[in-house]
């Protein structure tokens, strides 16, 4: 009931209503023919019909029929087309804008548009055209214009701006922005500067008289809404509506006073409400952004890149720990809040978008908040503003701390990581019909043989075989119907068929409303395990009887925190080692102690209480007196528990008869060692890597070196004499990769003096170690080198004797035949005359004729040439890097130096003595050596057959 009368009330003040602006229209608005350049009924029918029920339509059509039945006396059709013509594009408009979900109150931009089109537009077209079809038709009393058209479609689009608005947007709230001073002041001037402009006469400011009501209207516009601003339009109409009447104003020298005025106030009405629905919708866009920015705690930047400064909000600020700052900053102060890392990045990153490289700004950097803490932040930004050239002068943006969801992200991955990395399978299941799988890991990939891809979105029991459910997996499907946790180790298939054994552990996870959303199931494969358990248990026994067979005993001994003994484990091994029963040690645990020598039982206590202390190791070696004397050594290593006592797993072994076999082999050992003394030998191991050489002292004193300063290799090769360091150093190469060594060489000692070592020796199980012998060989060597050189050597002259010089001969021949560009040459000399000095003076004379030729040849020769005697009276010279003729040039000098250097005999006795010579090089031609020293000698044999005392040249050359 209350409804209907709701609805006869608004049935009844909208027929009201709507006949009586139609009379004031008339009245006030309508040109000669009769045209209402304001039509109020249709701004006033449109909002109700919107705004309330479009079921009142027959308001309109009676109010329309009673207004034309009052002013027309035609037949009773004409003024029904006509309330017809009125109706029914009020209908189909008011239909459409409700079919478009229009909302009435105008606060959004798509509705302003809408009705604008709908409402404004379509509706004064169709309106003014079935109004002037009907008329047209009925009347003959009208003749219809352009003027007359713009006329008619002026007043619909005035009564829908001027009427229409306000009626659907009223509220207490446009009152509420109308309150503000600035907004009276400007109504206040709008509505002076509007009497002045519809009620006095036109003059020379009636420009400025019409552009300052626009100019308020706009401020108006600008500052309150667009109901607001109706209301203002709906005010100034009136003043309109009294210039029409009366005819006053600056419009009333144009040809249509009453077209000009409410042109004027179209215009008027439709540049401010147009500015008051942008401006509203900049300021609902603008209130939107600010309080999500405030509610999502972000900072915005400005950055005026003329002046270099930025202006930052309150968030930005707090975000940093920072008190809000209500100014413009410079650039370097908010440089200096940025890591120093980050700083070229961001500035690349800057430049690179405002030169256009790059479409957006988007960049991660870290900030230093006022904790010292450096926080993530992600900033964005945009160009707002641009100079004529196009140059971007202000750039804003966004500050986001990101710092959490950065941590996050990477805790993310971590897990994510940690999770596939794990050897323990890792399965979610969604607590959906037939429990789908969410995720499984990679271990669970291994352990089942199925892919993520077989098994993300399965059942659960995909992966099992119903037909051999386990009361174990059956438990477990129990216990996810039940949403309960469950521990179990159950039977599963793997993909490739066989049976594995799996321990399960089932968890539920709750959401936030206290409801199961998952369950997760973690799995390790065990089935080694489960085969091995009755193994191991097998195996305990066989363990308990192989240990009680083992040679010593083997027992757990316990000292708990008042170091009060006990024996928790002893096998029978324990009777031959000590002379006691397990059960004995176990009941009376200081039992133990009587079987030790008294002068070892205190050391085996103090050895427990220090190893008790330190937990570390304990070996060593105590006399015994029971079941017999001998010797016991101790193996025992500790473990510490939670109560503070200690546990050794202990072996005891009988060492008696190897304490016997060391005392003997200390006595071997002294033996050996004095042997060394003896024979100058003594032991060395090797190693190559490390460079250290363990030896016994005897061969530290070989290299005359104190005992503190052990024997190594930097300290052997520095002892080494200069022309063996090299023969040393490849002999240790060779024996990496050989593995041995043979060696002769010498050392030099402090004072200076040389001795021979030999050293002799192999690798064993090491390859990097060599153990082997140093022994003095100095005598030896020294005899070797004496018989080296007599065998060598001249007797008589002290220079090379035919051997000696043959084996150079044949070396320095072997040199040539590799270097084709080496020269040498042979030089053959032999005494002229020589038997009758021995004939004449005797054999001693003889000798000192052959040393003299010696020393005086000698003294003319260089390091590098070998000077040999052949025998008798014959000698050669072996001239490297010689060429033939220098080395005749060298026997000619030798020629003259004997002939002119006589050997003084005695006071009376002056021997002059000359000799022949022969020269032959080495040549491709030869053969061998020997065709070179025959060449040499054949030489000299010209050289006597030409009369001696000459040189002679070998022909072959």
């Amino acid at each position: 009931m209350l409804e209907m009368g709701s609805h006869i009330v608004k049935f009844l003040v909208l027929f009201s209503l709507y006949w009586a602006f139609s009379n004031l229209s008339l009245n006030y608005t309508a040109t000669e023919n009769v045209i209402c350049l304001n039509w109020a009924p249709i701004g006033i029918a449109l909002a109700f019909l919107i705004r309330f029920d479009i079921i009142l339509w027959p308001a309109v059509f009676l109010a329309s029929l009673f207004s034309n039945l009052q002013h027309l006396n035609d037949n009773i059709l004409y003024p029904v087309l006509l309330a017809v013509a009125a109706t029914a594009p009020l209908y189909l408009v008011s239909y459409l804008l409700r079919k478009h979900h229009f909302q009435h109150k105008l606060s959004h931009l798509r509705d302003f548009i809408l009705f604008g089109n709908l409402g404004v537009l379509v509706l004064s077209l169709l309106s003014a055209a079935l109004g002037i079809i009907v008329l047209t038709a009925f009347s003959t009393n009208y003749e219809f214009s352009i003027t007359t058209i713009f006329s008619w479609i002026l007043g619909d689009i005035a009564g829908v701006l001027v009427f229409a608005i306000p009626i659907l947007t009223f509220s207490r709230a446009m009152l509420t922005h109308l309150m503000k001073v600035d907004t009276i002041l400007a109504l206040i001037i709008m509505l002076i500067f509007g009497i002045d402009v519809l009620w006095f006469s036109h003059s020379v400011y009636s420009p400025l008289f019409i552009l300052v009501p626009l100019l308020a209207v706009f401020w108006i516009a600008m500052r309150t809404d667009l109901p607001s601003t109706s209301l203002v339009i709906l005010m100034f109409s009136s003043l309109a509506w009294a210039s029409g009447k009366f005819n006053y104003g600056i419009f009333t020298n144009l040809p249509e006073p009453l077209v000009g005025v409410w042109s004027y106030i179209v215009g008027l009405s439709v540049i401010s409400l147009v500015t008051a629905v942008f401006f509203s919708e900049s300021r609902r866009f603008a209130n939107q952004m600010q309080f999500s920015i405030s509610a999502s705690d972000i900072g915005t930047w400005d950055w005026d890149l003329t002046a270099d400064e930025y202006e930052f909000n309150d968030t930005w600020f707090t975000m940093l720990g920072h008190t809000p700052q209500r100014k413009r900053h410079k650039v370097d102060i908010f440089e200096k809040l940025i890591h120093p890392d980050d700083l070229v990045r961001l500035q690349q990153s800057i430049n690179d978008y405002l030169q256009g490289h790059t479409q957006q700004f988007k960049h991660t950097i870290r900030l230093k908040h006022a904790n010292g803490e450096w926080r993530k932040i992600l900033t964005t930004g945009s160009i707002i503003e641009r100079d004529f050239h196009g140059d971007a002068v202000r750039v804003c943006g966004t500050h986001v701390d990101v710092t959490e969801e950065i941590h996050t992200e990477e805790t993310l991955k971590l897990i994510s990581r940690a999770n596939d990395s794990a050897k323990v399978g890792l399965m979610i299941l969604h607590n959906q019909t037939g429990y789908p799988i969410k995720y499984i890991n990679h271990a669970f990939e291994l352990i089942s043989g199925y892919s993520k891809q077989e098994l993300i979105g399965k059942h659960y029991d995909f992966f099992t075989k119903q037909d051999d459910l386990t009361d174990e997996m059956a438990q477990l499907f129990d216990a996810i119907q039940k949403q309960t946790p469950y521990r179990a180790t159950l039977k599963n298939y793997h993909k490739n068929g066989y049976a594995y054994w799996a321990k399960v552990i089932l968890d539920p996870v709750k959401n936030d409303n206290g409801q199961v959303s998952h369950f997760v199931i973690t799995q390790r494969d065990v089935s080694q395990i489960h085969k091995s358990r009755q193994a191991i248990a097998e195996q305990d026994e066989l363990l308990r009887q192989l240990s009680n067979q083992v040679p010593g005993a083997m027992y757990q001994f316990k000292l708990d925190a008042q170091l009060n003994p006990s024996f928790l484990y002893v096998n029978e091994g324990i009777r031959q080692m000590l002379g006691f029963t397990p059960t004995q040690l176990q009941l009376e645990p200081n039992l133990i102690y009587n079987a030790f020598a008294p002068e070892d039982f205190k050391r085996l206590k103090n050895d427990f209480l220090q190893s008790y202390r330190s937990l570390t190791e304990l070996r060593s070696q105590y006399r015994v007196i029971k079941p017999k004397q001998g010797w016991r050594e101790v193996h025992a290593n500790p473990n510490k528990l939670n109560d503070g006592s200690v546990i050794w797993h202990c072996y005891l072994s009988d060492v008696t008869e190897r304490k016997g076999l060391e005392d003997t082999l200390r006595q071997v050992n002294n033996k050996l060692e004095n042997a060394q003394q003896a024979g100058h030998i003594g032991y060395c191991a090797i190693n190559l890597t490390s460079g250290d050489i363990d030896c016994a002292s005897v061969v530290q004193e070989l290299f005359a070196l104190p005992q503190s300063q052990p024997l190594s290799l930097a300290n052997w090769l520095a002892a080494t004499h200069e022309d063996d360091i090299n023969l040393l150093n490849r002999q240790l190469n060779l024996a990496r990769e050989k593995g041995e060594i043979n060696l002769e060489h010498r050392i030099v000692y402090n004072d200076a003096s040389i001795r021979w070592l030999h050293l002799r020796a192999s690798s064993t199980d090491n390859p990097d170690i060599l153990e082997g012998t140093f022994q003095d060989i100095t005598e030896r060597k020294e005899l070797e080198i004496k018989f080296q050189n007599q065998a060598l050597t001249d007797e008589l002259t002290g220079i090379a004797n035919r051997r000696a010089f043959m084996q150079h001969l044949e070396q320095e021949w072997s040199l040539f035949k590799r270097q084709i560009d080496l020269s040498a040459s042979v030089i053959i000399l032999d005494i002229d005359f020589f038997k009758k000095f021995n004939d004449k003076h005797g054999h001693a004379t003889g000798d000192k004729v052959l040393c003299h030729v010696t020393q005086l040849v000698s003294d003319n020769l260089r390091k590098s040439d070998v000077f040999g005697r052949m025998g008798g009276e014959e000698f050669a010279i072996l001239v490297r890097d010689a060429s033939k003729k220098q080395a005749g040039k060298l026997a000619q000098k030798l020629c003259t130096a004997i002939e002119q250097t006589p050997l003084i005999i005695t006071r009376d006795v002056n021997l002059t003595i000359t000799a022949s010579f022969g020269v032959a090089s080495f040549s491709k031609q030869d053969k061998d050596s020997s065709d070179v020293l025959f060449a040499a000698d054949h030489a000299l044999y010209q050289a006597k057959d030409n009369g001696r005392n000459c040189v002679k040249f070998s022909q072959q050359d």
